[in-house]
């Protein structure tokens, strides 16, 4: 069960801005950059607990950014470097915690959208994880999360593929109260029918 738990790739996906009026002056928001890194590493280092022994990491985390967000594209680096081991880590559980890429939302892709809308840019992200990194769970968090327990990543995981048959029977069971609710549906249709019946030949 454990390797089927470490088959399937998780995705977290973080779209970012710098919340500038003007993406061209980020010097209008000092100390910015500085809370998005604080908030990346918070959340990487809940990655790091991780107790996979796979070889690669089973995480993807996406970094999306508008295309003239200047101060976070000119410290892309930064970002990417938030994700890394903490000084003196020697487990190779945390030197491979995760996959780190940037991507870019261009104009046209948040047209009609404003900044606070992420929507849109969570399915942009989505859609990118599944097709492009072959992802097959996806977790839309934002760049100020604090996740617990550390390698919580690993819980979702086995959730995931912890007692399939489980999953199957409570299908099943769903498929049930379905077939049940369509009966019960059709019974009071007739008892509806007669009731009208009833009544006209009482007239």
């Amino acid at each position: 069960m454990a390797g089927r738990a470490e088959s399937l790739r998780l995705a977290i996906l973080l779209p970012i801005t710098s919340r500038t009026s003007d993406f061209s002056k980020p010097s209008q928001s000092p100390g910015v950059l500085e809370r998005i890194i604080a908030g990346l590493q918070t959340l990487a280092a809940s990655l790091h607990g991780s107790s996979s022994s796979s070889s690669s990491p089973a995480t993807t985390v996406l970094l999306g950014i508008d295309s003239d967000d200047a101060l976070l594209l000119d410290n892309q680096q930064q970002l990417l470097d938030a994700f890394a081991p903490a000084a003196g880590s020697s487990t190779a559980a945390a030197a491979a915690a995760a996959e780190v890429h940037v991507l870019m939302f261009s104009e046209e892709q948040r047209a009609g959208y404003g900044p606070g809308a992420v929507c849109k840019l969570w399915n942009i992200m989505a859609a990118a994880a599944v097709e492009k990194y072959q992802c097959d769970l996806v977790v839309l968090l934002g760049d100020d999360t604090a996740v617990e327990p550390p390698g919580w990543t690993e819980l979702v995981r086995a959730a995931f593929t912890a007692q399939p048959q489980l999953l199957l029977l409570l299908l099943l069971l769903l498929l049930l109260l379905l077939l049940l609710l369509l009966l019960l549906c059709d019974l009071l249709q007739v008892m509806i029918l007669r009731s009208i019946l009833s009544t006209r030949q009482a007239w």
